[in-house]
């Protein structure tokens, strides 16, 4: 039922003619309304029966008013006629519709924010870790680099020392060769003297 209304209320204010009389209007189209009736009781009856009395009951155009509210069960169109004018409905829904647009704004706006600040801190961050990161790099680099003259330093003084014990060694290899060769012309001389006193 409530969905026949809805289409009768549609039908009726969408065929008003601006030119007549609004009780003109209302007498045509409420004797349009009776003889409509008059001829397809039956067949509307039917209809009714089958569809518009299984169609759920809900709230037109999404305001908030039920049209069964206002129904008045001896003729359907005399809703048309105690209804109040949508648009206090209209305007209460664009009002409601502005007030959560602009609540989604402020929302987007703050998520923008937000997003803004944790990519300025993140980015911050960022730069932080690869200074500390260069700092690091220069150190121990420069470390390397010192540890590596010291170490060329280490290498040039123990070769050198090295160099004077060769050369300390070949020395005292020469003199043991002398004196071996001194003391075996030693015993050759003894040997001979004692050949001699022998004799």
């Amino acid at each position: 039922m409530s969905s026949e209304i809805n289409i009768r209320q549609l039908l009726y204010f969408k065929s008003q003619d601006s030119s007549t009389p609004f009780q003109t209007q209302r007498v045509v189209k409420t004797t349009q309304h009776k003889l409509n009736r008059f001829r397809s009781t039956g067949l509307s009856d039917f209809r009714l029966t089958t569809i518009h009395s299984q169609t759920p009951v809900v709230n037109n155009f999404r305001y908030g008013f039920n049209v069964d509210d206002h129904q008045n069960q001896n003729s359907q169109i005399h809703f048309l006629e105690s209804y109040n004018h949508p648009t206090k409905h209209v305007n209460s829904y664009i009002a409601e519709s502005r007030k959560n647009i602009a609540q989604l704004r402020d929302q987007a706006n703050q998520i923008r924010l937000e997003m803004s600040s944790i990519n300025s801190r993140h980015v911050q961050e960022l730069k932080n870790i690869e200074m500390n990161f260069r700092d690091n790099l220069n150190k121990k680099y420069r470390q390397i680099k010192e540890d590596n003259v010291l170490y060329m330093e280490e290498q040039y003084r123990l070769t050198k020392e090295y160099l004077l014990l060769m050369k300390a060694k070949m020395n005292m290899e020469n003199k043991q060769q002398q004196l071996t060769n001194r003391v075996v012309q030693i015993e050759k001389t003894l040997q001979g003297v004692t050949l001699e006193l022998q004799s």
